[in-house]
Parts: C-alpha cells; structure tokens; sequence
C-alpha cells in the first residue's frame, strides 16, 4: 500500500515543504526578534508538529504520539508558562451578546492540536477512500449522526459564531476520538501512549499544589481553593483523577522498582486534588480507585495482596490528614442545604429543564450556555446531560442516554464477571473503572469541548471502550 506521503508528495514536493517549513521558521525568529516572542514561539511549534505529522503520516501510532504533546501546549498550561493564554492559539474574538465585555465570553479560535487533529481526519478519510479496515465503525456512525444533529443547533443559537466554533472543536475531538480507537492494539505501544499521557497530566496540574493548602488542610482549618493557571478549581482535579487511576493500572502491572513511580505519580496526582477542593473530583477518584484496588485482590499473586494493603494504607493515612477536612466542610449535611455551589446547580437545572419544556426545538447553541438568561452567569450546567439537552438538542440528549445506559450495563456484567472470575484482567479492569469516573465526573460536572480535559478524556476513554468491546472487529454494536 503507497503511504498517505507517498501517494501526494515525490522527493520534489518534500523538499518544497521543507523549504516553507524553512522560510516561516526564519519568519518566526524575525517576528521574535522584533519583539513578539509570542507568536514567533507558536508559529516555531505549530510548524514543527504539523511538518513532523505530515512526516510520518503513514504512521498513525506514530501521528497519535505526536499529537499528545499538542494538547497541554495548546492550552498553554506547561511550557513558555508566562505566556499563558495568549500563547495557547490563534483567536477569533467572539463577542458576548448580553455582556460584551465579560471575560467569561472566552475567543474562540485555532489550537495547535485543531491544526493535527485536521490532518489525523484527514489520514482516517484517506483510511476510509481506501477501504483499510476499520474497526468500530458503529461508532463512526454514532459520532457522525451526533455531530450533525448537534450542528443544527446553530439555526437557534445566542452566539451563532460560538456556537460554529464549538461545533467544529466537538466534531475534530470526537474524529480524533475514534481514529485512537483504532491503535490500541500493541502493549508496549499502549505504554508508551499512556505513560505520556500520565507525565503531560503531571506537568499541566503540578502547580496546583500549593504549600499554604497543605499547611491549613493539616492543621484542620478552611483553605483556599487552589486552581494554579486554571480558571476554576475543578478541571485540574478531574484531570488528576484521569492520571491516579490509570498511575495505579501501571503500578500493579509493572514490577518492583519500576512501578514505585506510578505510586509516586499517583500521590502527587491525589495532592493535587485536595489542594484544589474538588468534591466531585475526590468522590469520582475514591470510588474508581476503590474498585480497582476492591477486584485487583481477586488475582492469586501474593504480590497484588501486598501492593493493595501498602496503597490503601497510604490512602487512609494522607486522606485523613489533608482530605477529610473537604468532607466535612463541603460535604457536612448541616451545611449541604446553604451551599451556594449546590443550590446554583440545582437552580441551573431547573433553569435548563423549564426552558427546555418551553422551548424543546430550539437549543441555545453549543457552547452557547452562558448567554442563556436562566444560566447565572455561568459556562455550563455542570451536569453533562443537562448542558447537552438546552445547548445541543434532544436529539444528542437521547443519543447520550443511550451511550450511559450501554457503559452502566457494561459496568454491571463486568463487576458480576469479576465477582465470579478468580484472575482479573488489569486492562479491563481500569477501563471499568475509568468508565465509571467518568460517568461521576459527568453528574455533577460538564466538559467544554475545545479544551485539554475533554481530549484527554476522549482518549482514555478510546482505550477503555477498545478494551470492553474491542474483542471483535464488531464495535460496541448492543
């Protein structure tokens, strides 16, 4: 089969490519020179990634890898950290219709990972006109059906041009979602993929842990919400939560001493979320962990029965030193009823479900939820659900239902089979229990689709659909 390069570009073309790539590097350091050390930085990277991509385009697992890196870097969360924002993409400003001036109203715009996640669609059609084998092609109908009914939710939308823009970033995620279905397939390549994954976590929430948390957890008394170089509090505990369940997957697959750095990771990943305070983020992570560590007993190795007592007992010791302290100040019933947090969710779902019964064909738009009069000043729901219906539609609502229904059915056959079975399969076993996170994660919480916590969910999530369903080349297919 001629490659994807081979087929378009000769010896010519390449060194054509080169040449430009050649030209705008110069440019780059000129416009650095001249001062913007900004855009000269993001034009260098941007071309680097989309030459080395277009390199080894006939390569997906080597593409994917490439593309891993893109996502913290364009979210500009490590790396040239004092540029921060402004570093992370190309934008477009997109005015807020109601509050022109409201830095919630985020600009849209072009990322680093928008501009590979292009090209990876183009190498899956290029897949596709060539009729290579695909597997999860039930899947691709799902994505494409979702995508397009969610797209009409542009001829009701506040903010039409949001609305475009988030559309765009949603239909490349959920493309770049299933073409990594199709590449886990090979362990040490699994390990490499994820191990990265692991480290580019570590690196975009590391900040988060702050000295001053640590100190006033430990001596019981209230604390400020750390949130590092995020807006909120919230998605970094999420993305850690993501890092300490596939951390321990690795701990209890690699041997001593190579697994004491999983464990590592693991404990600075759960130090990020106490310092952040996360409620939803520590609860998601307790009970994903919980069950991983409950049926990873089930193997008959000594050395599991070992490793499962040394992590819970950590666990114990540090949550009750730094994390109990979140339990009974966020989660005291006394205190429950006068949250303003909780009562602003349950306000914003009754705000969403009554403008959905009164206007059940004309979705606000996605990513339009903040210009919704019934939205407090707020990005989303904060249930996933929720934000689908009055942002997308009923059409992509029942789509996802569907979706839940199908993973917590998957969840109870597979927890009676573990029940029942006297060796566990560790890949299966962390899918389990991602799928379960991220069916907590999604009650209380929603995912903005143009940003580094939805694609690294996409892609854990990829891994552990492809371990569920992946034993034929029959998909998810109910």
């Amino acid at each position: 089969m001629k490659s994807l390069i081979g087929k378009y570009f000769d010896a010519n073309d390449l060194l054509k490519v080169l040449g430009v790539f050649s030209t705008f590097f110069v440019i780059s350091l000129i416009v650095v020179r001249s001062g913007d050390l900004k855009l000269g930085l993001k034009l260098t990277l941007l071309l680097f990634l989309v030459l080395a991509t277009l390199i080894g385009a006939d390569r997906p697992k080597w593409v994917f890898l490439l593309y891993l890196p893109s996502i913290p870097l364009s979210s500009a969360i490590i790396l040239f950290t004092p540029f921060f924002k402004r570093f992370s993409g190309f934008f477009i400003e997109v005015p807020n219709v109601f509050a022109s001036y409201n830095s919630i109203a985020r600009p849209d715009g072009i990322y680093t990972y928008t501009i590979l996640e292009v090209i990876m669609l183009v190498i899956l059609a290029y897949q596709i006109a060539t009729k290579q084998p695909l597997k999860f092609k039930w899947i691709l109908i799902f994505v494409l059906f979702f995508v397009t009914t969610s797209f009409l939710s542009i001829f009701s939308a506040l903010n039409v041009t949001r609305a475009f823009f988030q559309n765009i970033h949603l239909f490349l995620s959920l493309m770049m979602f299933f073409f990594s279905l199709q590449i886990w397939e090979d362990f040490k390549y699994e390990d490499l993929a994820i191990s990265i994954l692991i480290a580019l976590i570590i690196l975009t929430v590391i900040d988060v842990i702050s000295l001053r948390a640590i100190k006033m957890l430990l001596a019981g008394k209230w604390f400020v919400r750390e949130v590092g170089r995020f807006n909120t509090p919230n998605p970094p505990a999420h993305l850690a939560g993501m890092g300490i369940i596939f951390s321990l997957y690795f701990a209890f697959r690699k041997r001593f001493p190579s697994n004491i750095l999983y464990f590592g990771f693991a404990g600075i990943l759960l130090l990020v979320i106490f310092c952040t305070g996360s409620r939803n983020g520590l609860i998601s992570t307790v009970f994903a962990s919980f069950l991983f560590l409950f049926f990873a007993l089930k193997n008959r190795e000594k050395y599991n029965k070992i490793l499962v007592a040394i992590t819970g007992t950590a666990f114990v010791i540090i949550f009750y030193n730094l994390g109990r302290l979140i339990f009974q100040l966020r989660l005291n019933p006394r205190l429950l009823f006068y949250d303003t947090s909780i009562l602003s969710r349950f306000l914003l779902w009754k705000n969403s479900l009554q403008y959905f019964l009164d206007h059940p064909f004309s979705p606000v738009g996605t990513g339009n939820f903040f210009y919704f009069e019934g939205s407090l000043g707020l990005p989303f729901a904060h249930n996933f659900l929720i934000n689908l219906l009055i942002e997308s539609g009923l059409i992509p609502f029942l789509m996802a239902i569907g979706a839940y229904i199908l993973g917590i059915k998957k969840i109870i056959e597979k927890i009676f089979q573990f029940l029942k079975s006297s060796e566990v399969r560790k890949e299966e076993l962390v899918s389990v229990s991602f799928i379960l996170y991220i069916m907590l994660i999604f009650s209380a919480d929603q995912f903005l689709y143009d940003g580094s916590l939805w694609r690294f969910m996409l892609i854990f999530l990829s891994f552990s659909i492809s371990k569920l369903w992946g034993r034929s080349n029959e998909g998810i297919r109910p």
